[in-house]
């Protein structure tokens, strides 16, 4: 019952060949749903296999980072460079903080992962998200400690530096997986649990 021009030569909703419309049966054809259109995209493969292990690489990281920053405070650093920057404690504190956050953030996301639960590409998206503003939230906490000497204001340059292009990496990151999150067929097919 579709409209066609008068020139095809075939269907272009059920495929039929009109030259033979005479001798062929119109049928209608079975509607096909999107997941049989576009299988073969599901699964933890392809791109998502990335994911997967990027979030195995990013749970290593952020936990070293947790171990490293509370070293600090176990083995005298904080209070040797709190007496030449001011508040440094206090943003040492909080990158601690961030990053036991973070790597909680983390297992739950693999949890999702694994699971193929439908929410984690937008819990993934939030933390993507997360990172970037707690990067930046740092960022913007260390420049405006109070430092001292010289010295100490070489390691805060040093450290800034160092989180510029943390952040920078971390934006692009961030950018490249949410589109692919929002756009990816095989994303869409795979988390569907709920």
């Amino acid at each position: 019952g579709s409209k066609i021009e008068d020139s095809s030569k075939f269907c272009i909703h059920c495929g039929n060949n009109l030259l033979d419309a005479s001798d062929t049966p119109i049928t209608t054809p079975t509607p096909v749903s999107e997941r049989t259109v576009i299988s073969g995209y599901e699964g933890l493969s392809g791109w998502l296999a990335v994911v997967g292990l990027g979030l195995f690489v990013r749970l290593f990281y952020s936990l070293k980072l947790v171990y490293t920053d509370a070293s600090y405070f176990n083995d005298g650093t904080v209070d040797s460079v709190s007496s030449l920057v001011q508040g440094y404690s206090g943003a040492l504190g909080f990158e601690l903080l961030m990053g036991i956050g973070l790597s909680v953030a983390v297992i739950y996301l693999m949890y999702l992962y694994f699971k193929k639960k439908k929410n984690f590409p937008k819990y993934f998206i939030y933390y993507l998200i997360a990172d970037v503003a707690f990067g930046v939230l740092g960022y913007f906490i260390m420049s405006s400690l109070a430092v001292y000497s010289d010295e100490a204001r070489q390691v805060i340059t040093d450290i800034l530096s160092e989180q510029e292009s943390t952040i920078f990496s971390a934006i692009v990151f961030a950018v490249i997986w949410i589109l692919y999150m929002k756009k990816s067929k095989r994303v869409k097919n795979t988390f569907i649990n709920d």
